[in-house]
């Protein structure tokens, strides 16, 4: 084992993967090393400094997660627990070594989830566009900060399925992660549900129902997928304006937009660092804001008006993207006063 993997390295991976069903008996060869997986600050500089690295310290940390959270039947796999010395019971060398080969068989299993070809990788860090549906995908995990999806969609990307089936199953995605951020559901399990896909698309096959079916079977808050009804409600009472990190309200608040432009509207780019999270009612509104009666309320009077007027101040519905620069100008100003 070496202490540096280069780029050729991994760029040879791919190549010996598209050989090997014609010499399906031939081993092939590769090297594993973890030397940051934890130490946080020397990773992110790996990351950074080297792509190919980042893409390899990927296929490490699932081989990490899947060696150490397996199904409870790989248990029976774990030597140090079996093989007994100081005067207890010693495992023989024949056995040992059928031991051995069951937690090769097991780790190798395990590595079919978690091969990532380069040009799916690069797709989902936005290095390469020739798959739309994946690049867009990517772009959106990158706002959201998640990572623990790339297992899954490497293995939509680097399926054969139709293009439109693709495509869906990447927006699924999004609204999956979307929707429970509306619906204020706990996103802490989300490793754990893509392990979970991943394994299905493994043992039964990729496909759109296979994906639709494991979620109709989860009725837990930590895993399943939001109803359109509970989805609704967390637009109009939930507390958008919590949902962290920001970038990920700057992002359904820019797909709302797009989704409000007719088809004759002006194409644009979000922009990348100018946009953030306005109120349109501010938070401590002034007598500028009155009240459907006519009457004015403190921001923080405790008449029945103002304190359901405070409860959804808070509300998607009620915040919009403004550039840095319009937003600090605006201030509190009424709804009716140019900015």
């Amino acid at each position: 084992m070496q202490d540096r993997l280069t780029t050729e390295a991994v760029e040879d991976w791919p190549e010996r993967l598209q050989f090997a069903p014609d010499a399906p008996d031939t081993p092939i060869r590769f090297e594993a090393e973890f030397w940051y997986r934890n130490d946080e600050a020397r990773r992110e500089s790996a990351e950074t400094d080297s792509p190919a690295f980042s893409a390899y310290y990927q296929f490490c940390w699932w081989i990490d997660k899947f060696a150490s959270h397996g199904p409870e039947e790989d248990s029976e796999l774990d030597l140090a627990s079996e093989t007994k010395t100081g005067g207890e019971e010693e495992v023989d060398e024949l056995e040992l070594k059928k031991r051995l080969e069951a937690l090769l068989t097991a780790v190798l299993d395990r590595l079919k989830l978690v091969v990532i070809t380069l040009d799916e990788y690069e797709t989902l860090e936005g290095r390469a566009k020739a798959d739309p549906a994946l690049y867009r995908l990517g772009r959106k995990l990158a706002e959201w900060q998640v990572t623990t999806v790339f297992p899954v969609a490497i293995q939509i990307g680097g399926s054969k399925l139709p293009k439109e089936e693709k495509t869906r199953l990447c927006r699924l995605i999004y609204s999956f992660l979307a929707r429970r951020a509306m619906c204020g559901l706990t996103t802490k399990n989300l490793n754990q549900v893509f392990q979970s896909i991943a394994g299905l698309f493994l043992r039964e096959g990729l496909s759109l129902e296979a994906f639709q079916a494991y979620f109709r079977e989860q009725e837990g808050d930590s895993i399943r997928f939001p109803r359109n009804d509970e989805f609704r409600q967390g637009i109009l009472e939930k507390d958008a304006y919590s949902i962290a990190p920001g970038t990920r309200l700057v992002d359904i608040l820019w797909e709302l937009e797009m989704a409000s432009r007719s088809s004759m509207a002006e194409k644009k780019e979000k922009p990348a660092k100018d946009l953030s999270v306005e109120h349109v009612l501010p938070q401590k509104w002034t007598d500028e804001w009155p009240f459907p009666n006519g009457q004015t309320h403190a921001f923080d009077a405790d008449e029945p008006d103002a304190r359901d007027r405070r409860d959804l101040v808070n509300s998607l519905g009620n915040l919009t993207l403004l550039t840095r620069s319009l937003n600090s100008s605006s201030g509190n100003s009424g709804f009716t006063r140019p900015c």
